[in-house]
C-alpha cells in the first residue's frame, strides 16, 4: 500500500536506521508505528487512550535530547491536548513532531467525532509551531525527512485515513520551507486561475484545473505542503499574477 499514513512508517524506520534518536509515542494508536514495532521495539512508548498524558511525555522526551513522534486520530491530538502542545510544547519550542491521522472526512466511517474538521484552526494560533501535509506517498517521504529527521522544533503533519490514495508526481521537488510545489507541467506564469490545494485536496483541485482548461481558462496547481510559515513573497507573486486566486 502506497498511502501517506504507510510513508509515515517508512520515513520513521529509514530515519531510525541512519542513527535519529526517534522515540515514537502510541496513544492507543500503535497501528500508526507497526514497522517500527516489528523492527525496533524499544522505540514505541504505549500510553493508552490518553493524549493528554502522551503529549507530556513527548515534551520530557524532546527535553532529553530525543525526537518524539506522537500519531493518532488529528481530532484528538489537537483537541483534547491543546493545552498541553500549548504550553509544554510550543511556549519552549521543543523538538516534537505531531501527526495526525484521519484528517477531514477522511474517517467518515467512524462518524462526526472522529473527522478533524477543525484542527489546522486550533493550531495556527500558536506560535513556533509547523504546519503540513503531504500530497501522496513520496510527497509525505519527503516531507517526513526533512520536518522529523532534519527540522528543529513543533511540527504538526496531517495525513489521511487508510487506504489507497493518488500519486501526483513520480518525482516530487525537495522540501523548502512554507513553499508551495507546482504540479502543473509549464512554467508558472499569468493564469486565470491558479488553485493551491493542501494534501487530500489536490487530487479535487487537479480534477477542477483539468475541467477549467477543457473551458478555456488557464490555470495552474500549487501543492500546498505548508499551512504555516508560508513564503510571503511566493504567495504576493502568485496573487500579482492570478486573475483568481483558489485555496483548497
Amino acid at each position: 500500500m502506497r498511502d501517506r499514513r504507510t510513508a509515515l512508517q517508512d520515513v520513521l524506520v529509514e530515519l531510525i536506521d541512519e542513527g535519529k534518536d526517534i522515540i515514537c509515542v502510541s496513544v492507543d494508536s500503535a497501528s500508526r508505528f507497526k514497522k517500527v514495532q516489528d523492527r525496533y521495539p524499544e522505540r514505541v512508548i504505549e500510553c493508552g487512550i490518553c493524549e493528554q498524558a502522551g503529549m507530556g511525555v513527548c515534551a520530557g522526551l524532546a527535553l532529553a535530547g530525543f525526537t518524539p513522534v506522537i500519531s493518532g486520530y488529528a481530532t484528538f491530538l489537537t483537541m483534547r491536548a491543546f493545552e498541553q502542545i500549548r504550553t509544554d510544547i510550543c511556549r519552549w519550542s521543543l523538538n516534537v513532531k505531531i501527526c495526525g491521522t484521519d484528517t477531514g472526512f477522511s474517517a467518515q466511517y467512524a462518524g462526526f467525532t472522529h473527522q478533524a474538521l477543525e484542527d489546522i484552526a486550533i493550531l495556527s494560533v500558536l506560535d513556533g509551531i509547523v504546519i503540513g501535509e503531504p500530497c501522496d506517498y513520496e510527497d509525505a517521504i519527503l516531507l517526513g525527512r526533512y520536518l522529523l529527521g532534519n527540522f528543529q522544533g513543533p511540527v504538526y503533519l496531517r495525513f489521511g485515513a487508510r487506504g489507497g490514495e493518488d500519486e501526483f508526481l513520480e518525482k516530487h521537488q525537495e522540501v523548502a520551507l512554507g513553499q508551495f510545489e507546482p504540479l502543473t507541467q509549464q512554467e508558472f506564469q499569468k493564469a486565470d486561475v491558479t488553485i493551491i490545494a493542501l494534501g487530500q485536496l489536490v487530487g479535487p483541485g487537479m480534477e477542477v484545473a483539468a475541467e477549467l482548461e477543457k473551458r478555456g481558462y488557464r490555470t495552474f496547481v500549487f501543492n500546498a505542503r505548508f499551512v504555516k510559515p508560508l513564503d510571503r513573497e511566493m504567495v504576493a507573486r502568485i496573487a500579482q499574477e492570478s486573475r483568481l486566486v483558489v485555496t483548497l
